[in-house]
């Protein structure tokens, strides 16, 4: 085999490249590598070098006997899967540098005790510390703007939190931040944030804060206790998923500083009977209101331009909404 830019040989894995850090499993057979024979070391042993800036997809996914590493200053990323299931390590060192954690990152890092996330970070990828069982403590800068729904899936271990800027806590989820409104899951076992006891709140009793500019994807899907809550005039903008399976709202205001509403937002809301748009909504993401069999009663502004795929579909408003010939057939069908 001919390899350019290896970087690194361990028992399991090649890497190579420069830049963005990629590795490879070793087939089976593989015994000479740019007409030498395999050197392998001991994963622990790698050095990162600092000509690379981020580290690729899988890049040390299973690699079982790794224990700890010491990632330079120069990466800005950790990919998809990085760490997945590298089930023996127990510590890593994340510089300020890194703005971003990819989907499944450290998903199954079943020794992983704790994480210490800079303020660098934005963001944090779907299932990142999934089934980190071992996992006790773990801090949230104010600094994440995107934070997947199911991140702590499986941390059976995880009783504390240390997070900035805490919102509000309801019965399932912890609201933080500013000035982009985002959630998290509360994890099984948890029992501490900050040092105190959890004190969970009825969700209605939410009163979202001006200081927040938009509300995040996600932000407050499958709130099934919510039936209503009022939306701030400093909001710009609903993310995608915003209000996805809030199967208990009945009623909400939509001030006329929102422009768009994102994809799935207020999809599978059954018990939606009446929305009322301003003139300012230009946008409508696909399937916003797929699913909402009780919304009987909508206006459509000529301010839209722009209807997302299937964002009517299984509307109880459909028949009547169909009339509207400015509205594009594929807001109503069903797309596979």
């Amino acid at each position: 085999m001919i390899l350019e830019n290896v970087q690194f040989i361990s028992e399991e894995r090649i890497f190579i490249n420069q830049l963005v850090l990629s590795s490879f499993k070793i087939p089976e057979n593989l015994q000479i590598i740019n007409g030498e024979n395999i050197d392998k070391k001991n994963i622990n042993e790698l050095i990162l070098p600092t000509t690379i800036s981020k580290l690729g997809e899988r890049c040390f996914g299973d690699c079982l006997s790794l224990t700890s590493i010491n990632i330079p200053s120069t990466i800005s990323k950790l990919g998809k899967y990085c760490f997945c299931g590298s089930s023996s390590l127990t510590s890593i060192t994340i510089p300020s540098s890194t703005r971003e954690f990819g989907c499944w990152c450290f998903n199954k890092c079943s020794s992983l005790k704790s994480v210490n996330i800079p303020s660098s970070v934005s963001k944090i990828g779907y299932g990142c510390f999934n089934w980190c069982t071992s996992l006790t403590s773990i801090n949230i800068p104010s600094s994440i703007i995107s934070f997947e729904n199911r991140d702590f899936d499986g941390c059976y271990s995880l009783r504390s939190l240390e997070i900035e800027n805490v919102q509000f806590i309801s019965k399932d989820k912890i609201f933080i931040n500013e000035p982009v409104l985002i959630s998290i899951k509360i994890p099984k076992n948890l029992q501490i944030i900050n040092g105190k006891n959890i004190e969970k709140k009825d969700i209605n009793e939410f009163i979202v804060p001006s200081s927040i500019t938009k509300l995040g994807s996600w932000c407050l899907c499958k709130c099934s206790s919510l039936k209503s809550i009022t939306i701030p005039s400093t909001i710009s903008k609903l993310g995608d998923h915003c209000f996805y399976e809030c199967t208990s709202l009945t009623s909400i205001n939509i001030p006329s500083s929102i422009s768009k509403l994102g994809e799935y937002c207020f999809s599978y809301c059954p018990s939606l009977s009446e929305i009322i748009l301003p003139t300012t909504i230009s946008e409508l993401g696909d399937y916003c209101f797929s699913g909402c069999s009780s919304l009987t009663s909508i206006n459509i502004p000529s301010s839209i331009t722009l209807f997302g795929e299937c964002c009517f579909y299984g509307c109880g408003c459909t028949e009547e909404l169909k009339k509207n010939k400015t509205i594009p057939r594929g807001s109503f069908a069903y797309m596979y």
